[in-house]
């Protein structure tokens, strides 16, 4: 049988699949930071085009170019694929047992920045694409492929590729970067993501830091910040802008069901981060609906005075908070944006609002039949049961694709519960990425075979 083949070479070169993937994490690509990007852009487009690929490297004004690349196939169906070669900042480097991009095995495991997030599925997706060539000599479906270099600060330039290329990115369906298997160690199907509204507030006092004894005169701005974080989001947990939730839709009655298996990862979820409970405390069940089913307000980062040790008695001259609003479909980040700086003027808060980044909701059906042959075909391979969550608790760009389309995306494969995406020691299962990469083959298979996966 073909796919046999096809499995068998994948198993025989995933020595070299490996290795590929050390090449990749080995060279950084740190978007945040502008370090390695061009390399890591470069290094993409050559495995591409040592695939066969017509490959389009689309640059910008400013940023990171999008690779994309395309390969024909034998079959009229088309199968789209979306990664990213950018990596968060490897910080902090003391809290790493080996160097960030100085990739290593250790008891089947593969460390590095960027393993899970996002290098991996990417190599395995390769791997897969170059088993199928060097077995059958061609691809049982076309593939288009987006690869891109600023998924990590917020994708400001995607949705302009996207409209310059819609019919090229016509498809069948799309495979989203991946999806970490979840806390008993199955694989995951993922079909949507919240959308996101990132924003600095900022407040400022006397043009220069004043000694203390004007705090009772002078403006201070960190009480500012500590005013406005109070109209923002109560005790509670509960976000106080007016109208914040009338837009939020509960889950459906299918979506409802899957919460009550979703509610078995909420214990070892809080245990691997140290934690007895949740904030404010909750059932397992509830907990898990509040996390990918109901938007959030998280307080990400918070400055100003004095930092060092000891005391130092200063009105500071400015202080700043930054928020991300994590938003479930129907919520719109422009809405929230003018509806949080009414709110805080209403108030008489006298901070600014700055906005960092934004992105939208995306949600596939449950009941789409690409979903559905995802994961059949991945069951088979995986030889266990998919957990199905109908959202992810974070964010991404698939909006990019589904503003202007019906496109099913859908998200499997990559990393596993403790791969510390964005943490120290960040990893990957090999296994895992063996198991990928033969999904991978086994849906492009599926699909060549008449199976109808679209749905208008």
């Amino acid at each position: 049988m073909e796919l046999e083949r096809v499995f068998h070479r994948i198993d025989e070169t995933f020595d070299r699949t490996v290795a590929e993937l050390t090449a990749f994490c080995a060279q950084p690509s740190i978007s945040a930071q502008g370090i390695g990007m061009q390399e890591m852009a470069a290094l993409v487009a050559a495995r591409f085009r040592d695939l066969g690929a017509d490959v389009l490297p689309h640059g910008f004004d400013s940023g990171y170019p999008v690779i994309f690349a395309r390969l024909a196939g034998q079959s009229p169906r088309r199968l789209l694929f979306y990664n990213h070669y950018d990596v968060q900042p490897p910080d902090p480097l003391d809290q790493w047992r080996s160097p960030p991009f100085q990739p290593e095995v250790r008891d089947g495991f593969f460390y590095a920045r960027g393993a899970a997030d996002n290098k991996g599925s990417l190599v395995a997706r390769l791997a897969a694409l170059r088993a199928f060539r060097e077995v059958t000599g061609g691809l049982p479906v076309s593939v288009g492929y987006v690869v891109e270099g600023e998924e990590e600060v917020g994708s400001p330039h995607l949705v302009a590729f996207v409209d310059a290329h819609r019919a090229a990115l016509t498809g069948d369906g799309l495979i989203w970067e991946g999806a970490s298997a979840d806390q008993q160690g199955n694989p995951v199907l993922r079909l949507g993501n919240k959308g996101t509204l990132h924003v600095e507030l900022r407040a400022t006092g006397p043009s220069s830091d004043a000694h203390a004894r004007f705090g009772g005169i002078f403006p201070n701005p960190i009480w500012k910040i500590v005013w406005a974080l109070g109209l923002v989001r109560g005790p509670d947990g509960r976000v106080r802008l007016p109208g914040f939730y009338d837009s939020v839709v509960p889950p459906s009655p299918a979506e409802d069901a899957l919460y009550d298996r979703l509610g078995a990862d909420a214990g070892p979820l809080l245990g691997r981060y140290g934690l007895k409970a949740s904030f404010p405390p909750r059932p397992a069940r509830e907990m898990m609906v509040e996390l990918y089913a109901r938007p959030t307000c998280t307080l990400t980062g918070i400055g100003g005075g004095y930092q060092g040790p000891g005391g130092k008695t200063i009105v500071p001259s400015a202080a700043f908070a930054k928020l991300e609003f994590k938003l479930v479909p129907e919520q719109n980040p422009d809405t929230l944006l003018e509806a949080l700086r009414a709110h805080l003027v209403a108030e008489g808060c006298d901070v600014e609002v700055q906005l960092l980044s934004r992105g939208y909701p995306s949600k596939t059906p449950l009941d789409h039949p690409f979903a559905d042959l995802v994961r059949v075909t991945g069951e088979r391979v995986y030889g266990r049961p998919f957990t199905i969550e109908p959202t992810s608790s974070g964010t991404g760009p698939r909006y990019a694709f589904t503003r202007w389309s019906s496109i099913p995306v859908v998200a499997v494969g990559g990393a596993h519960a403790g791969s510390m995406i964005h943490g120290p020691n960040e990893n990957i299962q090999l296994e895992e990425l063996r198991l990928h990469t033969k999904h991978v083959a086994a849906l492009m298979q599926a699909m060549a075979g008449g199976v109808d996966a679209s749905r208008t």
